[in-house]
């Protein structure tokens, strides 16, 4: 074997390598995403479930988000009553937010929300 089909076959394989790292890590990395989706939607679903028990909720799925920075909301009358981990509950179609506190499982408020969004989730 000449020196110039080494190299090629050295440069081959190197390719071949690299693509199948790649590869390799692309799949890796959907799935790490996809684990980290089920769980947000499984943590979603159980806070649901919860608030479900306490007070009757409408018939659509929210968007929830969690309360990181209570002086986000230092401006907005509606949610002064929000602490540190609070969930917030958005319903869009019923106009709609709910204010949950995980920590004593309780419903802190229900406020009437002004959008004009529509959402079909």
């Amino acid at each position: 074997m000449s020196k110039k089909s080494k190299i090629i076959w050295v440069s081959l394989i190197a390719i071949v390598l690299v693509i199948t790292s790649m590869v390799m890590l692309a799949a890796i990395y959907k799935n790490e995403t996809t684990k980290k989706e089920k769980a947000r939607i499984t943590e979603e679903q159980q806070i649901i479930d919860k608030i479900s028990k306490l007070l009757r909720l409408p018939n659509e799925l929210p968007i929830v988000t969690t309360v990181y920075n209570e002086k986000d909301f230092e401006n907005n009358s509606l949610f002064r009553v929000v602490k540190k981990g609070d969930k917030i509950l958005l319903f869009i179609n019923a106009k709609q937010a709910i204010i949950y506190r995980p920590s004593t499982n309780q419903v802190i408020e229900v406020l009437p929300v002004k959008s004009s969004l529509k959402t079909n989730r």
